[in-house]
């Protein structure tokens, strides 16, 4: 353990300010031999530096210099703890409380608040521990005044005796018939529990389907927005160009079909008309858009 920020001398610290006087911790031996958990050393050499402050010097880091010269009394000048003034007084403790409305500093918000425990606040919490009600502890027992040594004696040898004779007491008698109350409620409390497990159970199968069930309507959801999103989202020009190429082809390819067909088994000639300038009008309108797209 060292101290950091300052500069100060104490019997327990040495030059580097390393705390070297703490008995448990002078060597991996003692360490080992102590018994003690790091924490309970903490607070050992901690409580001990409250007690007797180091003899402070300086403080060297900056954060401990503002913290310590908004924590002085407004009539008392910004010196460290325990820093003597020129007329040798010590100007306050380093234990000292002071109070402070709202320090500005770089510490978090709740280490700002300083309280101050003066006269009247103790005034106030003496009046109220005055008022608890602490019972005196007994100075006779009297179911059993009348026990003679040699009746105790016997009592204290006989295990079955003492306690057969302690639960004929009205106090035992009292608390024994509290328990079995409690444990009564207890049981009833438990029973019923038990009696509502098939219908939680039950309750927890319908919200798991429940869950399953939501989680493929968001699946479906989301795909059909998706699908939604890509149908009214603005076609590529080269995405469109060539959708259109390969519509053009499949209706220059139907009409040719159709005309293989009447060729082949000789269909009505209206008919066959028909049909065919029908597709070659959207090959040829296919064609035109293409022509005028490729222009944009």
């Amino acid at each position: 353990m060292t101290l950091v920020g300052i500069r100060a001398t104490h019997p327990w610290l040495d030059r580097h300010l390393r705390v070297t006087g703490y008995l448990p911790i002078q060597s991996k031996s003692a360490w080992e031999n102590s018994g003690l958990l790091l924490g309970e050393a903490v607070n050992a050499v901690v409580q001990h530096f409250q007690l007797n402050p180091p003899e402070l010097f300086e403080i060297i880091d900056e954060n401990l210099k503002r913290i310590q010269s908004r924590l002085a009394p407004p009539n008392v000048s910004s010196a460290p703890p325990n820093v003597s003034s020129q007329s040798g007084n010590t100007l306050y403790s380093s234990a000292q409380v002071v109070q402070e409305e709202e320090i500005q500093s770089d510490l978090p918000p709740h280490f700002r608040s300083v309280l101050k425990f003066n006269t009247t606040d103790a005034s106030v919490r003496e009046a109220m521990m005055s008022n608890v009600h602490i019972p005196s502890a007994p100075t006779e027992f009297p179911e059993s005044s009348d026990i003679t040594l040699s009746d105790a004696n016997e009592l204290l040898q006989s295990e079955a005796m003492f306690v057969s004779t302690l639960e004929g007491m009205p106090y035992v008698k009292t608390m024994l018939a509290s328990r079995e109350s409690v444990t009564e409620e207890t049981l009833k409390i438990a029973q019923s529990n038990l009696e509502k497990e098939e219908e939680l159970k039950e309750k927890y199968d319908e919200v798991k389907d429940l869950q399953k069930s939501l989680k493929e309507k968001i699946d479906t959801f989301n795909k059909l927005q998706n699908k939604q999103e890509r149908l009214l989202k603005p076609t590529d020009k080269r995405t469109a160009l060539s959708k259109l190429q390969v519509a053009k082809r499949d209706a220059f390819n139907e009409s040719e079909e159709i005309a293989s067909d009447w060729i082949n088994n000789g269909l009505n000639i209206d008919d066959f008309i028909d049909s065919f300038i029908e597709k070659r009008t959207v090959h040829h309108v296919r064609a035109a858009k293409i022509e005028r797209m490729q222009y944009l």
